[in-house]
């Protein structure tokens, strides 16, 4: 489904000036470009998304010994990461996606989007905008950056007494983020753009940290005013004294986390532009700070010699999606008075989302070679984000709250059987159930669209959420030989340090909401509901993976050679399904009147055409991949 062309470039360096201090730096960077398969783009695959991403990090890590019981480690790193979405042909020339003449629909009876038969009739007028019928453009283009950088990520450990070990830290952490969301280049408000004295689709932006360049016709960096790059900052402090005594061990610590968003949010939820609909310095105040203490807690100890028991406990908190944070505030203006996008305004006043989770658990060895590990555990998750509509206003506009919440328990068991004869064996088995009000920020889109615009409260119904899968298996069969082992030819060892790995990997299938046979394939058609949300299951999927290896060493290097087999069998596992039927090849709406009255009219060609169209490869995890690889050490 994939095209993926890239490169990884790694450089690591240990240095150690003395016996009590050591020094690592690192560089890490990496190019890629990615060509997405769509369904609808089959004949159309020159316009089909193109992903372009670069990454580049440094880190400088310094370990120090200040005495035989106490270490501190201080670590700074910087990161950048720049990612480009777009059409697969015009990519950022803007311009190119609202040619003058507007761009093809979905063909009713073709399904998919038209394309050309030769795409070398695309043609360019004077102006170079292109002419003709060049196929259905990829409809929006994003581009992002982050830039961040961890000045302080300081750990100190210190063994006070025989009894007590001391663990403490600090971790700051900034950001610099900037955005540009093209929702429609394809499209004006008056119809498509012609060139810069009509800016069409520009309207339509969400940005901030970036603007379009007019005369060089490109996005550029925007440093000042304000839509100009924000800059969170977050901090971390943690402390923590492990107790042991008598085969007692006891974990107990503090984090204090802060968030500060560092940029202004709406005064006023209700009527937010107030009576001259302009964005002005009242209708926006500095957003909060957030300051959060969590504890935690783990104790161990052993009920006899073969049996341990362990208990834990535990608040978590964590930051919400950055980019649910932040909003362009000459969007925001534009936007808010029309009230008619789902697109939602971000909000920085969002609270971080907090876990409290409970564990209990006992191994218990089975023999020398084995053990069993079974755990317990309950999450209850609260401030959950989710999209929320404000209609009190005289700008009805979709935005982000901390209004969701959810449940997670289950059960792990864990059997480990160390190697004997070269063979080592990791079975686990989870048994899990995870509910409530909403799976992620965006799951209640729909819902909230539909209370905006007067269709009722949206209700609060608990339910199984999207990654809510009850049985997951997974075993692991090692066979190693170690140095100087296997059959001896010659006085060499030609499987010494070899092995074969086989992962396999089975789960039940993971919720949807059934509906009926309405066709989701044809343009205007609507689905409806015909049971509770996710009270339907898709099937169980296995998959099989198998490495081989073996370690090499010349000199000072150490080598790994590998050949790797990801779902070796090949097998068709469902990543998602049709509602209507809980298959992956049919929707079954070709059996209803409204399907008969669709073969009648197109008789078999259209038949085809929409068989075609319901065997979507995106329904299916990915095919056997075979990988080559070599790994060095120095």
């Amino acid at each position: 489904r994939t095209i993926c062309k890239s490169s990884i470039f790694k450089y690591y360096n240990f240095v150690r000036p003395s016996d009590n201090l050591k020094l690592k730096l690192g560089v890490l960077g990496a190019k890629e470009r990615r060509e997405t398969y769509i369904h609808d783009y089959r004949y159309n695959l020159e316009h089909a998304p193109l992903t372009k991403v670069m990454n580049n990090s440094v880190f400088a890590e310094i370990t120090y010994m200040l005495g035989s019981r106490t270490f501190f480690t201080l670590l700074t790193s910087s990161f950048y990461k720049k990612y480009a979405l777009g059409d697969g042909t015009h990519f950022d020339n803007i311009f190119d996606y609202g040619r003058p003449n507007g761009n093809p629909t979905l063909d009713r009876e073709a399904l998919f989007w038209r394309g050309d038969v030769d795409s070398t009739a695309i043609s360019r007028d004077t102006n170079g905008f292109i002419t003709g019928d060049e196929g259905h453009v990829y409809e929006a283009f994003t581009q992002r950056s982050t830039f961040n950088i961890a000045p302080i990520d300081f750990d100190l450990i210190s063994q006070l007494t025989p009894h007590h070990q001391l663990k403490a830290g600090l971790d700051i952490q900034w950001h610099e983020m900037r955005y540009y969301l093209n929702y429609l280049p394809v499209v004006s408000y008056r119809g498509p753009y012609n060139g810069v004295d009509d800016p069409g689709g520009f309207f339509d932006v969400n940005r901030y940290g970036y603007v379009f360049d007019w005369d060089q016709r490109k996005i550029v960096s925007l440093d000042t005013g304000r839509d100009c790059q924000k800059n969170p900052i977050l901090v971390a402090l943690f402390v923590q004294d492990k107790v042991e005594y008598e085969g007692l061990v006891v974990n107990a610590g503090m984090r204090y986390d802060y968030l500060d968003t560092r940029t202004d949010a709406l005064t006023r939820e209700t009527d937010p532009l107030g009576d001259d609909i302009r964005l002005d310095d009242d209708d926006l105040m500095p957003s909060r700070v957030y300051h959060r203490i969590s504890p935690r807690v783990g104790v161990g100890f052993p009920v006899t010699d073969r049996t341990v028991f362990h208990l834990n406990y535990g608040v978590f908190y964590q930051q919400p999606n950055l980019q649910n944070l932040y909003v362009g505030y000459d969007y925001m203006e534009y936007q808010l008075p029309r009230g008619t996008s789902i697109r939602p305004i971000g909000n920085p006043n969002l609270k971080p989302e907090q876990t409290q989770a409970y564990e209990a658990g006992i191994v218990q060895q089975l023999s020398d070679r084995g053990s069993l590990d079974v755990t317990a555990y309950y999450k209850s998750v609260k401030d959950l984000v989710q999209i929320t509509a404000v209609r009190e206003s005289a700008a009805l506009y979709l935005t982000y709250r901390n209004r969701d919440f959810g449940t997670i328990k289950g059960v792990d068991l864990n059997l480990e059987l160390r190697r004997r004869n070269r063979l080592s064996l990791r079975l686990a088995y989870s048994h899990a159930y995870a509910s409530g009000t909403g799976s992620h920020a965006d799951s209640q889109t729909k819902i909230a669209w539909s209370y905006m615009h007067g269709m009722g409260q949206p209700p609060k119904i608990v339910a199984p959420l999207d990654y809510d899968q009850r049985h997951k298996v997974s075993v692991v069969l090692d066979y190693r030989f170690g140095p100087r082992d296997g059959p001896d030819l010659l006085g060499r060892y030609p499987l010494s340090s070899a092995g074969i790995n086989a992962l396999i990997r089975f789960g039940s299938g993971f919720p949807y909401t059934p509906t009926g046979s309405t066709s989701a394939l044809i343009a205007g058609s609507s689905t409806d509901p015909t049971g509770p949300i996710n009270s339907s299951r898709g099937p169980w999927n296995i998959q099989v993976d198998m490495k081989v290896d073996k370690q090499i060493q010349w000199r000072s290097v150490k080598a790994d050679v590998y050949l790797w087999a990801v779902n070796l069998f090949d097998k068709r596992n469902a990543r998602s399904v049709y509602p209507s039927t809980g298959h992956t090849e049919t929707t079954g709406w070709l059996h209803t009147p409204d399907g008969r009255e669709y073969i009648k009219r197109y008789g078999d060609l259209g038949k085809e055409r929409y068989r075609v169209k319901e065997i979507d490869p995106s329904n299916y995890t990915s095919p056997r991949q075979i990988r080559l690889g070599l790994s060095c050490r120095f």
